[in-house]
């Protein structure tokens, strides 16, 4: 009986505990966890989703990315990203994208989705 209770004890541990780690996951959006992969903020930012940048080179520095949705269209991202567009300071994207098309697209809907917040009147 002490086996049996014990048994259903773990299970429903584990469970819970796969579940709560499965919507965990699910509250971040894929683009936003592929950019950490990437290690995108080594030079960029993104403080309005806690983001900090963590590179020590301030000439590698890019900018803060929360709003980029507003300035750029997500095809011309993946084209300066992939080093093909020049940026709005006449250079092309300092580090070439080493991921694949697929968590690139990623990426850029995340950061696409990112609008300036309006400010208050």
């Amino acid at each position: 009986m002490k086996w049996s209770y014990l048994a259903l004890t773990c299970l429903v541990f584990g469970l819970s505990a796969a579940s709560s780690a499965a919507e965990a996951d699910g509250a971040e959006d894929p683009g936003k966890v592929e950019l950490l992969e990437q290690k995108c903020e080594s030079c960029h930012s993104v403080a309005s989703h806690g983001i900090s940048r963590t590179g020590k080179i301030e000439k590698l520095f890019g900018p803060d990315l929360a709003g980029v949705g507003d300035r750029h269209e997500t095809s011309w991202m993946v084209a300066y990203i992939k080093r093909e567009q020049v940026g709005e300071n006449g250079k092309k994207h300092t580090k070439p994208f080493k991921g694949s098309d697929e968590e690139l697209q990623a990426i850029v809907d995340w950061l696409g989705s990112l609008k300036a917040e309006e400010a208050d009147p």
